[in-house]
């Protein structure tokens, strides 16, 4: 299973070539992107989720643009959704392992 990979996209912030582009390498390899908390809105940050042929997740508070690409959209708040992950870390690989079955049957 590959590593998870976190970062935070604010308006206005500049991000390195070098960023991007291994961003969008790990996002073009990935079988499930997860979009957490975010309406990706923010470019070029928000087109990362759609370069590879892995299903996308998103949770988040609202609808979004993203919403008719995104296999699974959870409605609430992200740290509802991740506070039994942080406290069972195995959970976390059950989750995701579930995910792709989700999206590999959906």
């Amino acid at each position: 299973m590959g590593k998870l990979h976190d970062t935070i996209i604010s308006f206005g912030d500049s991000l390195r070539d070098s960023v991007v582009q291994a961003a969008a390498t790990a996002a073009s390899d990935a079988r499930v992107v997860l979009s957490l908390g975010s309406t990706m809105s923010v470019s070029p940050a928000n087109q990362l989720v759609t370069l590879g042929g892995g299903e996308l997740v998103t949770c988040v508070r609202q609808r979004t643009s993203m919403d008719s690409v995104s296999k699974v959209c959870v409605r609430g708040d992200t740290d509802m959704l991740l506070a039994p992950v942080i406290s069972l870390p195995n959970l976390c690989e059950l989750i995701v392992l579930q995910l792709l079955r989700v999206c590999d049957h959906y």
